[in-house]
């Protein structure tokens, strides 16, 4: 299944929110409809690819960029740095871990001229779900549910950060959310859980767009 076609399956929650007085659901139904309507409304898939990389050693991993095709208004507009030029790159990063040390964490990338915008933050929060079960094999199903959450607060915390102007300070954490391992629904957070969703700011101003 590729990236659109889970945004197009995905979109049904964010309907069901959208209509929940029309519907009978469940509390717990309707939370999780709810946080994917957060989800849905900072995310695009036009902008930005997801690009899998594997390393030497069999490894695959995510990280998100800008679209690398070529466009008809280069000319009218800056040049950006390349994708690989890690000096001149604003960088974030999204990841989900346990107690053990097992971590999912997907780089998000931009040139300094836009730094990491929050459709972006959208597309990794998208990408950490499609691949969780692939690249995070350790993480349980029946906790999806608190994962839901978790990516709920993320956009949440990436949209309300651009309209306060973005965020600045380096190798700081943005958003973090964590629960324990007896509470699957992600119920009651805690300062220091089991798992936990982590979004940080690795270099420079980003979330102004």
């Amino acid at each position: 299944m590729t990236l659109t076609e889970s945004l197009g399956n995905l979109n049904l929650l964010s309907q069901l929110a959208a209509r929940a007085y029309t519907f009978a659901l469940s509390p717990s139904v309707l939370e999780t409809a709810k946080a994917w309507a957060i989800i849905m409304g900072v995310a695009t898939t036009a902008l930005y690819v997801v690009i899998q990389e594997t390393n030497k050693k069999g490894e695959t991993s995510l990280r998100i960029g800008p679209d690398e095709e070529p466009d008809p208004d280069w000319k009218k507009k800056p040049k950006a740095p390349p994708v690989d030029d890690k000096k001149e790159q604003n960088r974030m990063r999204l990841q989900l871990q346990d107690d053990p040390g097992n971590t999912f964490g997907i780089p998000i990338e931009n040139s300094s001229l836009l730094g990491v915008t929050v459709s972006q933050v959208g597309q990794a929060v998208f990408a950490m779900w499609q691949y969780r079960r692939t690249l995070a094999s350790w993480f349980p199903k029946d906790h999806d549910t608190a994962l839901i959450k978790a990516m709920a607060g993320v956009t949440k915390k990436a949209k309300n950060a651009q309209a306060e102007g973005g965020v600045f300070q380096g190798s700081s954490q943005v958003y973090s959310r964590q629960w324990n391992e007896n509470d699957p629904k992600g119920i009651k957070p805690v300062s220091r859980g089991y798992y936990r969703v982590d979004f940080e700011n690795l270099q420079g101003h980003n979330l102004r767009f």
